[in-house]
């Protein structure tokens, strides 16, 4: 029998040194259970000439994409604080997307908790960065470590999008320059249903994206109806942020460059 490894570190939550379990990104009820998946260093992309026909190489790993950022306690935090009402909104969006194929939605998410859903996204987005990532932000870490917190300053963005084509995305921290937006700050994480993206300093909005900041004002265990304007976008780049291009597109685009 294999002995099992221990992960010690510095947990991503409450910032002390522990052991850590694995916490699955998103959570094993948001479609994460047993997901299938090859991890692959970003300098191996770097070097790939046909994004489109690529085919990882290495090991394919099971049972749900996650890291070892976080100590039991703060997991199961998660777990009894915000998960569910995560699932919910998963839930909601993969219906809308079952039901209709366009890539524009207008619909109403039933009985949904916003503060729990905002609070579980900025989990994920701290859970899958590095060290450095928490003591750079401290107010994330204390909006997320208080389930009735309604604080979280405006420099903070969380805008959010339908996605069912393409990859997965786990972008960590990151500078990208863009020709209509300028230069912006952020995180990007893509699992179906949605993909979200993490702004800082970044007082504008995205077009496509569904600017879902203002979970933040509701209070915790206030259940509503979120009417939804939003867009669905595909991901067939996994380590290219802001980039929804089709997979023609893309071809053409690499022809054109050459």
């Amino acid at each position: 029998m294999t002995k099992k490894k221990t992960h010690y570190g510095k947990c991503r939550i409450c910032g002390q040194n522990k052991e850590l379990s694995y916490e699955h990104i998103p959570p094993r009820v948001a479609l994460n259970k047993s997901t299938r998946f090859v991890s692959v260093p970003h300098e191996e992309w770097t070097k790939i000439e046909d994004f489109i026909g690529y085919t990882p190489k290495g090991q394919i790993l099971q049972g749900g994409i996650g890291y070892y950022s976080l100590c039991r306690e703060c997991n199961s935090f998660l777990g009894q604080n915000y998960v569910r009402a995560y699932e919910r909104w998963i839930e909601s969006g993969v219906q809308v997307m079952t039901n209709f194929n366009v890539d524009y939605f207008k619909y109403i998410a039933l009985k949904q908790e916003p503060l729990r859903i905002l609070k579980q996204i900025l989990s994920m987005f701290i859970g899958m960065n590095d060290d450095w990532y928490s003591q750079a932000y401290p107010d994330l870490i204390a909006f997320v470590r208080d389930p009735k917190s309604n604080y979280l300053p405006e420099r903070y963005r969380v805008f959010a999008y339908l996605n069912n084509e393409g990859q997965y995305r786990y972008i960590k921290h990151c500078v990208v320059s863009t020709p209509t937006l300028g230069i912006i700050n952020l995180s990007e994480l893509t699992f179906p249903p949605f993909g979200y993206v993490l702004t800082f300093d970044f007082n504008h909005n995205i077009h496509s994206f569904a600017n879902i900041t203002y979970f933040k004002n509701y209070k915790l265990g206030e259940v509503i109806d979120i009417d939804i304007s939003i867009f669905k976008l595909p991901t067939i780049l996994p380590f290219s942020p802001l980039d929804y291009r089709t997979k023609d597109k893309i071809n053409m685009d690499i022809n054109a460059s050459r």
